[in-house]
């Protein structure tokens, strides 16, 4: 529900589920209505902050960009079937320290990995949004020498990489 803090956060609850709606249902045939009922505020008030539907989810997200590839297409898991969302905003960048400080900066929504951002949403400097509908997993691989003795720090890194993945698999965070 939404919490105090005036014009600024109904705004962002009118985004947040207007969001949920879409990882559920997608955008075809969402009407205006089913948001506001969902938001359970007046048709009227989501005029207050946005011209029409179609303002509300074109909202800012930042995308990242690696190589001539920009990542604007979100997937999503509602009812375990994915939903990609074509996502739009004015805000690219190939760096992802930098697409964590336009988020932090409150530019718009960003997509990051969990244990990238987990300090700031622990601090209450991120909110999570659509937490229910994760995002698509990723591969994470870890490339090393190939000689029979590797080298004290590299064996070090390895096992604490496995040690930090089997910590987040055992809690549910993959």
């Amino acid at each position: 529900m939404l919490r105090d803090g005036g014009e600024r956060n109904l705004r962002d609850y009118l985004i947040d589920t207007a969001a949920r709606l879409i990882a559920e249902r997608g955008t075809a045939g969402l009407a205006v209505r089913d948001i506001t009922r969902a938001a359970q505020v007046a048709d009227g008030v989501l005029y207050n902050y946005f011209e029409d539907k179609e303002d509300l989810l074109a909202h800012a997200c930042i995308c990242l960009v690696r190589g001539r590839h920009v990542f604007d297409n979100w997937t999503f898991v509602g009812d375990k079937t994915p939903l990609d969302v074509q996502v739009r905003g004015a805000l690219l960048t190939n760096n992802a320290e930098v697409l964590h400080g336009w988020i932090l900066d409150g530019h718009g929504i960003g997509l990051k990995a969990l244990w990238d951002i987990e300090d700031d949403l622990e601090a209450g400097r991120l909110v999570e949004v659509l937490a229910p509908f994760a995002h698509d997993t990723i591969n994470l691989y870890l490339n090393y020498p190939t000689r029979s003795h590797l080298p004290g720090r590299v064996r070090v890194f390895i096992d604490f990489i496995v040690d930090a993945v089997g910590k987040l698999q055992r809690l549910g965070a993959t």
